[in-house]
């Protein structure tokens, strides 16, 4: 049987859970390649929600500590109780050494530091902690990009008490 083309293919009406994914060649015929032969997630996502209390949120974890995390964050509000305001920034480092984070572009200082939360011990999780400088109601967007081990999470206030043995690193924007 000669490979088919896109067009010559039967339409999908459900998906079954399997070890292949489809995926589209250059020349318009389809091929399958093994889930487990994927890079790990090193797309883009973004989330929207609703901060109230000024404070630290959780925003994004990796569960590889002793790897290199990376990723440009970009977060910002829109017009809801106060002008709309952003901060754009890289960063990368791992539980053991050499965390950086570079401003990238900033407009006002709704989101003014963010922190590294991490344990010094392989196979324990790595967070990402951003700075809320608003008592005010706000919808936030947050988005993450080229992430190398990083995925975003549905934000939670962070309670400093229960931090239980994290170390922390902050860095100012």
């Amino acid at each position: 049987m000669g490979k088919k083309k896109l067009n010559e293919v039967q339409p999908v009406n459900s998906l079954k859970d399997s070890e292949y994914i489809l995926v589209t060649m250059e020349d318009g015929s389809i091929g399958r390649i093994k889930k487990s032969e994927l890079m790990p997630f090193n797309g883009c996502e973004h989330k929207s929600f609703t901060w109230v209390d000024q404070g630290w949120y959780r925003i994004a974890y990796s569960i590889h500590t002793a790897r290199m995390n990376a990723a440009i964050f970009n977060i910002g509000n829109t017009y809801n109780t106060s002008k709309p305001l952003n901060s754009c920034f890289y960063l990368a480092g791992s539980g053991y050494e050499l965390r950086i984070v570079n401003k990238i572009g900033q407009i006002g200082d709704l989101f003014n530091k963010v922190r590294f939360v991490y344990k010094e011990i392989p196979n324990t999780d790595l967070y990402i902690d951003i700075y809320y400088n608003s008592s005010r109601n706000n919808n936030i967007w947050c988005s993450i990009s080229n992430s190398l081990n990083l995925r975003l999470i549905t934000p939670f206030i962070v309670n400093e008490e229960s931090l239980n043995g994290y170390l922390i690193e902050e860095f100012e924007l």
